[in-house]
């Protein structure tokens, strides 16, 4: 650390310059490799966020200090550089930093030196120009010195070259017999010293496929998975390094025949080079659950299948696990022999990634028998992590006839007047499903669900409180059902406690019941004012219309948990949750003696986390790492209020949202304006966002009643796209950008999800009933224009009508529900222009009527 500060104290003179007018290529795209001696064990973290293209995330390390490494596909020219201050925590950002250039990772020579820096924003990207710039393979970034001294962050680095040559155009590719792709291109370049073609199976991590000669225009790629996506690009290679790589063509390969799994056969026996037992052992390895799966801790390692018959195998497949992407394999080597002493090499693959879950399936050319397969797995210092392997061909072998086991230890608890929770072992391995049946009377059996082969738990909801309910449980597989297992519980009484002892997080207070009604339970600490109360009303009505919109969420009654002074914020738990005791919980800490912006705000916003984290009775928010904390929460809010009547509220919520930017998935990002607020109203409102959470718990891989992984940004566009009814992908487009990762998780979830929606918006047909001008001394909506207020009379005092407002192009603007004479109805959340009012009751419309509105004098521009 001495010397490094002399060489920062020596300042080599490298000047931070604006960018000068010829195109960059940012090398770090080019496909190397980034390491680092400091790693974050929290993937989401680690260093390769710092190439990530990202700003939003960021590399973090707990020691003040890391070092990192850049290497290139090719020696390239750096000539300038790139930082991007991280998204929070100035005092986490690096004051000092040395650039260093080598090309065997032994000599190192110094290209920059800063000290003193600081950054002016969040998300501030700093640009500097290299003095002396050499070509190098290898580029290191040594980052020191924070404010805060404990932790060092930073959102992104690039290394900028000016190679100049021309771009590959016209990228084409397309299927050639035997799972190849043909790739082709114009060859526009006159300096280059040959092509690196670029292959990536997610759209955003390119490895090279080849490396081709000066004017090359062509290309066939092989050894590829089957039903696969590629995606595709080509560079111009000089003497100064890369140029920039061509659009991508994205293509799929095409499927393979289907084949018999030999590691299914009863006379087969898989080994590997270390002893992996228990929960996550070798026999979870091929269980043919994907829930499960083999950890292997020591690597690299490999692993062995024998079959005594032999088999000739053409295929494999590989399914990897829903935890980090770190404990993927990536390369390996399958070989096959007779006499595990002389091996062949029948496939190979390099640098491969995989989405989470994801099942490749591998081909290759073989028509020899052998007893040995075995696959030698890479070194990978996270361990290597694999659901399920299977090795397909046409063997010789028999599969079990016997039917599974009975599970072990089967119990249940009534822990809820609505609930009881089953667990049990998964003693079977063997098995393709359970079925679960309950009854009241140990009689009368019903059919609770069929479940997943793998299943140890569920949640029995949806009950009738204090009563006794039986269970049993039988696994089945192709030779038939297991012996039933049997359990009982007893529900809960329906009571809310007078007193509830807090027993979560920091929270330790006695709390008391201050408010009880039929949908919520109010508790304060003791530092509430007992006089409190404007809140009932209000958390009642919402919390009311909420079980109208998207369930009971197994229990009716939602318990809101005041603190004053303390605990300032606030969480929610949902029925799924012990630690509050099985109850829907909102528990906030704030300043309640008056209504106002927050303390009616964030209430709300934490009864949005009990829906995205338990609706439709599947516990997590698969979206969570796409929308955090706030965006799902703000457009919710506003359906809530608009739905309920706090149309100030509504209005506060809109017009805040309109200036209101996020920093993911890119810098200036609005969440409101441009992705949820368009889809709302172009949709059906609220009933657009309840159909999210249908689809997800009809669609997404769920397993003991919790969704098993995080959705990708293809996968959240297909499922709102669902809800909303039509393709949503020009508008993610203008939203959050698109780019080619999207593009193949976009179609990869359209395969993996196959609901199905029209390619563009249709307006929703206006109501057609029109004016009867005998019943206008009856009925009424003026005036006309309107600005501000309607005003309504009904043909029924007693009667309760619904008056919606349309535009013309079919969206709903408004919904209000009112009678008796001279009803006013608030328009003011709709902006200027002409409307299509229909006035129904329970027979259907009984009119309809066009009013012009107007913004009322002082008030501001906004859409509702």
């Amino acid at each position: 650390m001495h010397q490094l500060l002399q060489r920062l104290c020596l300042c080599a003179g490298a000047l931070c310059l604006a960018a000068p007018a010829f195109s960059q290529t940012d090398i770090t795209e080019d496909g190397g490799v980034i390491t680092s001696p400091h790693i974050n064990w929290n993937s989401n973290e680690n260093f390769p966020k710092l190439i990530d293209n990202y700003p939003g995330t960021k590399y973090q390390y707990e020691s003040g200090a890391f070092t990192v490494v850049y290497e290139a596909n090719f020696p390239s020219l750096v000539t300038q550089y790139a930082v991007t201050s991280a998204a929070d925590n100035p005092d986490r950002d690096p004051m000092n930093w040395v650039l260093d250039g080598s090309n065997d990772g032994v000599n190192w020579t110094s290209l920059d030196q800063r000290f003193g820096q600081f950054f002016n924003a969040r998300l501030e990207r700093q640009l500097f120009t290299i003095a002396t710039p050499g070509t190098y393979k290898q580029y290191r970034l040594i980052a020191f010195a924070t404010r805060e001294g404990r932790y060092i962050h930073l959102g992104e680095w690039e290394l900028l070259s000016p190679v100049k040559t021309a771009i590959p155009a016209s990228l084409t590719a397309t299927l050639v017999p035997g799972q190849r792709v043909k790739i082709g291109w114009k060859d526009n370049a006159t300096n280059e010293t040959g092509y690196s073609v670029e292959r990536s199976t997610d759209g955003r991590n390119y490895h090279i496929a080849a490396l081709l000669p000066p004017n090359a225009k062509s290309y066939i790629d092989s050894n590829l998975a089957t039903d696969q996506q590629y995606a595709y690009r080509v560079r111009a290679i000089t003497t100064e390094g890369a140029g920039k790589a061509s659009p991508a063509a994205i293509i799929r390969t095409e499927k393979g025949p289907s084949l018999d799994d030999i590691t299914d056969f009863k006379e087969g026996r898989l080994t590997a080079r270390y002893a992996y037992s228990g929960p996550e052992g070798l026999s979870k390895l091929t269980d043919n659950t994907p829930n499960s799966f083999l950890h292997m801790w020591n690597s690299p390692s490999w692993l062995l299948y024998y079959l005594p018959g032999g088999a000739v195998v053409t295929q494999y497949a590989f399914t990897v696990s829903n935890e980090s992407a770190e404990y993927d394999p990536s390369d390996w080597t399958l070989e096959a022999s007779n006499d595990s002493l002389n091996w062949t090499v029948l496939n190979t693959q390099h640098k491969q990634q995989f989405e989470r879950g994801t099942r490749r399936v591998y081909a290759f050319a073989n028509k020899s028998n052998y007893q040995y397969y075995r696959f030698q797995l890479a070194n990978n210092s996270w361990g290597i992590n694999l659901s399920e392997l299977e090795i397909l061909g046409k063997g010789e072998g028999s599969l079990s006839k016997d039917k599974p086991v009975t599970a072990g230890n089967f119990h249940a608890q009534g822990v809820s007047p609505y609930q009881v929770v089953l667990a049990w072992n998964d003693d079977a391995n063997d098995e393709t499903s359970y079925r679960l049946e309950r009854s009241k009377d140990s009689i009368r059996w019903n059919t609770v669900d069929n479940l997943n082969p793998g299943t140890t738990l569920f949640y029995s909801r949806n009950l009738t409180p204090q009563t006794k309910y039986y269970y049993r449980l039988s696994a089945i597989n192709r030779n038939g059902r297991s012996a039933y297992t049997y359990v009982s519980a007893t529900t809960t009484p329906d009571e809310s406690p007078l007193y509830w002892q807090e027993h979560w997080l920091e929270h330790r207070q006695l709390l008391k019941r201050v408010h009880n009604n039929k949908d919520v339970a109010f508790y304060f600490d003791n530092d509430v004012p007992a006089n409190t109360t404007w809140m009932f009303t209000e958390f009642t009505a919402a919390w009311k219309y909420i079980k109208k919109t998207y369930g009971t969420f197994c229990d009716p009654k939602l318990y809101v948990v005041l603190h004053e002074d303390k605990y300032h914020g606030g969480h929610a738990a949902a029925v799924c949750d012990s630690n509050h005791d099985y109850r829907n919980v909102i528990d906030l800490g704030g300043e309640w003696s008056f209504r106002n912006d927050w303390n009616i705000g964030a209430p709300v916003h934490e009864i949005g986390h009990i829906v995205e984290g338990n609706s439709k009775d599947v516990r997590e928010s698969p979206a969570f790492s796409i929308w955090g904390d706030s965006k799902w929460c703000e457009i919710f809010n506003y359906d809530v209020y608009k739905n309920i009547g706090w149309a100030e509220d509504a209005k506060a919520v809109y017009d805040q949202m309109q200036t209101h930017s996020d920093v993911f998935p890119r810098p200036g990002t609005y969440w409101f304006r441009d992705w949820f607020y368009p889809l709302y109203t172009r949709g059906d409102s609220s009933v657009t966002l309840n159909r999210y959470f249908e689809l997800l718990a009809d669609y997404f891989p769920q397993h003991n009643g919790v969704y098993t992984r995080r959705m990708n940004m293809g996968e959240f566009v297909h499922f709102w796209s669902g809800a909303a009814g039509y393709n949503l992908k020009a508008q993610a487009d203008t939203a959050f950008g698109w780019n080619d990762e999207y593009e193949m998780q976009f179609k990869q979830a359209r395969i993996d999800y196959p609901f199905t929606y029209p390619e563009n918006c249709r307006p929703r047909p206006l109501p057609s009933k029109p004016w009867n001008q005998a019943h206008e001394y009856l009925t009424a909506l003026w005036p006309n224009p309107a600005s501000g207020t309607l005003y309504f009379n009904g043909p029924n005092d007693r009667t309760v009508y619904t008056v919606e407002a349309y535009a013309l192009s079919g969206q709903r603007s408004l919904t209000a529900r009112v009678s008796g004479k001279n009803a006013p109805i608030d328009v003011s959340a709709l902006h200027t222009g002409l409307y299509l009012f229909a006035v129904s009751d329970q027979s259907g419309v009984l009119f309809t009527r066009k009013i012009l509105i107007t913004k009322p004098s002082g008030k501001g521009k906004y859409q509702g």
